[in-house]
């Protein structure tokens, strides 16, 4: 049970409903534990790291939640090692029960070198799946194989958002800072480029996951940034690091604390829950996932789905622009 919940639900006066949020989360550890025991002989290799990422990595597994793994070394993709790899890793998943994300039955995302990703930030060679892969190794990875490596990765990855020469005391580190917000901005072009392609099919599950998991992701990555501008350059790193080692949720949580929010803190993450009981009942989801753009006005569960990301949408608003953050945010996350 997060800790940081409770501080949040009890600073807001109590009465208020997480547990949507707190079974996602002890679900999720269950299957971190379940993953890391059926994948233990492969620690073995110690060039060879697993990280989980996607619901199960950012603690918010329901029942309609795959799995999401991501094989990280620097050897070559085609080594045979790496291949048998990647196969364990999928059988022993299906033989677990766990529904992979990847159509071709292997692990979404696949293989990656971890000094390759880390130096191609922003050059031609990068791509929106390479700074998917990097903002959700720090933003939602949990290691369950190889930990030194997983553990190599993000700091590789620190490294090369937070150089000594970029932090400036009370300034949120400009590198970081435009990575996230483009990895936002990437999540809302692909759900538009996606739907275009789909002729609009399964919109509503994608558009409530865009409006409320996306988009808790993305701010639990943005607010620690804007943060940055209460410490000074020496202070930053250590603090995006104990921030990153936090679930999602507790971030944004962890923030609505310090800027003396509570009551909005406890509205956006209510709200939040809204959307975790639908993803985890199997009938509301189908029913998203199924629902036609022209029922949109007639659904109650969309109503009920629309309501939620609005009032959590507000929330973050009041945090990021009318609490003592706001001058941060109005200077350094728009221009």
């Amino acid at each position: 049970m997060s800790s940081v919940l409770d501080d949040l639900v009890a600073a807001a006066g109590g009465g208020v409903d997480l547990s949507s949020l707190r079974d996602a989360q002890a679900d999720a550890s269950d299957a971190i534990d379940q993953l890391r025991d059926a994948y233990s002989d492969l620690n073995s290799h110690e060039d060879v790291g697993l990280a989980v990422i996607g619901s199960i990595g950012r603690y918010e597994r329901t029942q309609g939640s795959d799995l999401d793994i991501l094989i990280l070394t620097e050897r070559d993709t085609g080594d045979p090692l790496i291949q048998e790899i990647d196969k364990v890793i999928a059988d022993r998943a299906q033989e677990l029960g766990f529904e992979l994300s990847n159509p071709t039955g292997h692990p979404k995302f696949g293989i990656y070198q971890p000094s390759v990703i880390s130096r191609e930030i922003g050059e031609d060679a990068d791509t929106n799946t390479t700074m998917t892969v990097r903002m959700c190794m720090l933003l939602e990875s949990v290691a369950v194989s190889g930990e030194t490596v997983v553990s190599t990765c993000k700091q590789l990855l620190m490294d090369s958002y937070l150089s000594k020469n970029s932090l400036r005391s009370s300034i949120p580190p400009r590198f970081l800072l435009n990575e996230v917000v483009r990895f936002w901005r990437s999540m809302a072009v692909d759900y538009e480029g996606k739907m275009r392609r789909r002729a609009d099919q399964g919109w509503a599950l994608r558009n409530g996951k865009l409006r409320t998991v996306r988009k808790m992701l993305y701010v639990s990555g943005l607010l620690p940034v804007l943060e940055c501008h209460r410490f000074t350059g020496e202070e930053i790193l250590p603090f995006l690091a104990g921030r990153f080692n936090m679930r999602p949720a507790d971030r944004v949580a962890s923030s609505f604390l310090e800027y003396d929010l509570p009551d909005d803190g406890a509205r956006a993450l209510a709200a939040y829950c809204g959307f975790l009981r639908v993803l985890n009942d199997a009938e509301e989801r189908k029913e998203l996932d199924s629902m036609s753009s022209a029922a949109r006005e007639t659904s109650a569960l969309w109503r009920r789905v629309r309501e939620d990301s609005r009032v959590f949408h507000d929330s973050l608003t009041a945090l990021l622009y009318d609490s003592s953050l706001g001058p941060t945010t109005r200077e350094y996350a728009v221009l």
